[in-house]
């Protein structure tokens, strides 16, 4: 399952995901594979969220620009999304 985190709030969500669940995080600012929220050891400055926090991406993740994470949501290209 592919879902769009939003901002805020929703951002919180891959904590709680159940790891023997097989969900793909999108964030708005163009990345797919977003990870939980970094520990200090972690923190890479150059790798945010849409809310301009740092995150962690997951392995095979991957980066595009924020026009077409956008229309990978408009397109309902995603399964779950703030806009769906």
């Amino acid at each position: 399952m592919y879902v769009n985190v939003g901002v805020g709030i929703p951002t919180l969500v891959p904590k709680y995901i159940n790891p023997n669940l097989k969900v793909i995080m999108q964030c708005e600012n163009g990345s797919l594979g977003l990870g939980k929220y970094p520990t200090v050891d972690q923190v890479d400055p150059e790798v945010i969220n849409a809310g301009k926090e740092t995150v962690t991406i997951n392995k095979g993740a991957s980066f595009f620009s924020s026009s077409e994470s956008h229309a990978m949501i408009r397109g309902k290209h995603l399964d779950v999304s703030k806009t769906n």
